[in-house]
């Protein structure tokens, strides 16, 4: 189990969204920090954000399933 992990059963998003913006800064091209932020800014109902967020992962990826459906739930 990673920090993130106790974190998010903890109900803290946003250290959760922290430690995933600090990893993505470390790595970024790695398309787990990102998705991991973009869940966390969504429970913090940041909406805005996250969004921004899935944009800047499907560059990486391309347009994918489920990216695709994490955007779709922001609408």
């Amino acid at each position: 189990m990673s920090l993130a992990d106790i974190y998010a059963q903890n109900g803290k998003f946003s250290e959760v969204a922290q430690l995933m913006t600090l990893l993505h800064k470390k790595e970024p091209n790695n398309q787990e920090y990102l998705l991991g932020l973009g869940t966390a800014l969504v429970n913090e109902n940041k909406y805005n954000e996250a969004t921004k967020v899935y944009e800047e992962l499907e560059i990486l990826t391309g347009i994918n399933e489920e990216v695709a459906l994490q955007k779709k739930n922001l609408f």
